[in-house]
């Protein structure tokens, strides 16, 4: 197995100790606190309506990112909307809607690849952990945000996609709404999507943890801590707290992985597994494209490796 050994975490615990980190003040508010972040939206709404005139596209992407730093409320969403419709104003509506692509998985999985494979498309419209977050127990504003903007999307684009790790809670319910929706499920190796995910989240005080409960000033708090569930500390997490997360991330991904395998056992029709390791095959490309009913460039993909900045590309579009 390539990953993080034992050794590997025994060393930087031990260089840590004599090396500390502070964690630092984290966010300033409660990311599990929807009013605060519905408070943080009236500002962000606020600032946006002050701001200069400018085009459209440019303004949706203002707002997402808004949407993004806070949370999807009537107002905000509104503004969207309309200015979404602006900005679609001068592109052909199609005559039958695009098809909509939903990629999921854990994350450290491929979803950069996946998003980036379904982009090279034409006419299409693919985004990877688009906003806005939607929480390991989704809010209803959530996943209406992104529903509606699917439909209006698919109205001009050929495909329409977001590839994020929190779509696997969610799928149920765009389902509902979309019955036509396809997803596809990235499934890797449990010890190896932990260890990826150690590398990124950081070691130590003051690193990343959202798979600890809230509170508590060893880890920092991070915006996206409500977009995965949480698990309990064990007493022993102040003498080898690395170990502590890993084991608590390993536990992420293995359940992920057993949600993916029943949600794609119950929708056999709408739902494909596909293995991380398998992204750059032209068999399986082949498969993806046929579930969006239009073709792509096959290529060899391996974004994101060694860090995030691949995703950042397609996170904000329109």
């Amino acid at each position: 197995m390539i990953g993080i050994t034992q050794v590997e975490l025994k060393l930087r615990s031990l260089l840590r100790r004599h090396i500390p980190r502070d964690a630092g003040p984290g966010l300033e508010y409660d990311p599990y606190d929807v009013e605060a972040l519905q408070r943080n939206a009236a500002k962000l709404l606020a600032e946006i309506r002050l701001a200069p005139p400018q085009a459209p596209e440019e303004k949706c992407r203002q707002i997402l990112n808004a949407i993004h730093a806070s949370y999807p409320t009537k107002e905000l969403a509104a503004e969207y909307f309309s200015t979404l419709r602006s900005a679609l104003s001068d592109r052909p509506k199609l005559d039958v809607p695009g098809q909509i692509v939903i990629g999921v998985g854990p994350g450290r999985c491929g979803s950069t690849s996946l998003s980036e494979m379904l982009a090279t498309i034409q006419n299409s419209c693919c985004t990877h952990e688009g906003p806005p977050l939607i929480f390991w127990r989704p809010a209803s504003e959530q996943v209406a945000f992104h529903v509606r903007r699917f439909a209006m999307l698919a109205e001009y684009y050929a495909v329409v996609s977001d590839v994020s790790h929190w779509w696997l809670n969610a799928v149920g319910q765009v389902w509902e709404r979309l019955p036509q929706a396809k997803v596809i499920g990235l499934v890797r190796d449990p010890e190896e999507c932990a260890s990826s995910f150690m590398r990124i989240q950081g070691f130590g005080k003051g690193s990343f943890n959202p798979w600890a409960p809230r509170g508590g000033d060893f880890w920092r708090t991070g915006l996206w801590d409500a977009t995965y569930p949480s698990y309990p500390v064990p007493d022993l997490s102040e003498h080898d707290p690395d170990q502590v997360k890993l084991t608590q991330i390993t536990r992420y991904v293995r359940e992920y992985n057993a949600g993916m395998a029943e949600l794609a056992e119950s929708q056999p029709d709408k739902m494909k597994l596909v293995g991380t390791e398998t992204l750059s095959s032209p068999e399986v490309q082949a498969e993806i494209f046929s579930m969006a009913k239009h073709r792509g460039e096959t290529a060899v993909w391996k974004l994101n490796v060694k860090g995030v900045r691949d995703g950042k590309r397609n996170q904000i579009k329109i």
